[in-house]
């Protein structure tokens, strides 16, 4: 076993670019592939992807995760109650 410590923010953001990236970047390569500047856009959207998953809170990476692990979630009552209440904020 390595010694050096696992970075887990970081692996989830991998694993959870991993699970989207079929979905994203061929669409994007489609539509934009040929335009010259398409390579420093993907890096400077890579980039913001990361920036925002850093910047959001524990409660809602743990949220995040809901759809993988749980693929009928919006079909439970607690967030159906979430999601016709708009006071209530899924930071809770």
């Amino acid at each position: 076993m390595s010694d050096k410590a696992i970075d887990w923010d970081a692996t989830l953001f991998d694993l959870c670019l991993a699970r989207s990236a079929p979905d994203l970047w061929p669409m994007l390569e489609a539509l934009y592939g040929t335009d010259p500047g398409y390579a420093r856009f993907a890096d400077d959207l890579l980039a913001a992807l990361r920036a925002a998953h850093d910047a959001r809170s524990p409660n809602l990476k743990r949220l995040d995760l809901v759809p993988d692990l749980e693929p009928d979630w919006f079909q439970r009552p607690r967030w159906q109650a979430m999601s016709s209440t708009s006071t209530v904020s899924p930071e809770r």
